[in-house]
């Protein structure tokens, strides 16, 4: 008996998520978007390795008029998940919100537990026309799945070549932000570098004593802030290139938010990285 119930859990961990997708609640937008956003969504977490029940097949086996009640339930923490569930043998329940706001659409998606009404995983975001919103939807999916089966124990299959090449045009076009910290670093270094040789020739006059004391008492002044201004400028470059490289080599769906700045103090200065990656 506990061979076979070990068994049947090993087997239950390697199985992909088995989720229904019965459709997006609207507000704004026609049936008919709300019908293809739902869809698309449906089939990119497919893509993404689970085993989706989409709102087509929902309705077939539960009928159409059905399905639009459990569409519009208010209670889908207990109940109607708990029935569509039942019905499709469903792990979790995708529900999502597809609003339009002065030509702007909001998009709220979530898987829920089918047992207790749990968020699985959960994304939120706006898009300024229909491109977009599919755009964000594929990246919502690609974020979801795995945390979909991580918190249900199971093992997605392989991403179809579909998400695979998303994937890499979302990196492809997340690396090019590396080219805005990568310009800072080389401006910041020419101006490090620039500095550092008036300093320089300031410093080889004071060498030479060819200056008045009011001239020497300037030139030493003006020396120093120019050295501190010059070491700003080194701490900012390498900061923008340890930016640029995590931008480049961590992937996102979206452009990471990094930002090189600098603190200084009578002694010197220091380069802090901060952000998110």
């Amino acid at each position: 008996m506990t061979t076979l119930l070990l068994l049947a859990v090993l087997q239950a961990s390697a199985s992909p998520p088995s989720l229904a997708a019965p459709g997006f609640s609207k507000l704004n937008v026609t049936d008919q978007q709300a019908a293809f956003f739902a869809e698309h969504f449906a089939q990119q977490l497919s893509q993404r390795g689970c085993k989706v029940t989409s709102s087509a097949q929902i309705a077939a086996v539960l009928g159409l008029e059905r399905q639009k009640q459990l569409l519009g339930c208010a209670d889908e923490s207990s109940s109607c998940n708990i029935e569509l569930a039942n019905a499709l043998g469903a792990d979790g329940i995708v529900v999502g919100e597809v609003a339009r706001f002065e030509g702007r659409y909001q998009l709220n998606v979530k898987v829920t537990s089918a047992k207790d009404g749990s968020v699985l995983a959960s994304a939120s975001f706006k898009a300024k026309d229909e491109e977009e919103a599919l755009d964000g939807l594929s990246a919502a999916a690609r974020r979801m799945a795995p945390e979909v089966a991580e918190r249900l124990g199971r093992t997605l299959e392989k991403p179809s070549g579909v998400a695979l090449a998303f994937d890499n045009e979302q990196n492809a076009k997340t690396r090019r932000w590396a080219l805005v910290p990568l310009a800072l670093a080389v401006v910041s270094a020419g101006v490090a570098v620039g500095l550092y040789v008036v300093a320089r020739g300031d410093f080889d006059r004071l060498n030479r004593g060819t200056f008045t004391v009011a001239e020497g008492g300037r030139i030493r002044d003006e020396g120093k802030t120019l050295q501190l201004v010059s070491a700003v400028g080194v701490g900012v470059s390498v900061a923008a290139l340890a930016a640029a490289a995590a931008v480049f080599f961590l992937n996102r769906d979206t452009a990471p938010s990094v930002t090189p700045s600098v603190s200084v103090s009578g002694s010197g200065a220091a380069a802090v990285l901060t952000g998110s990656f």
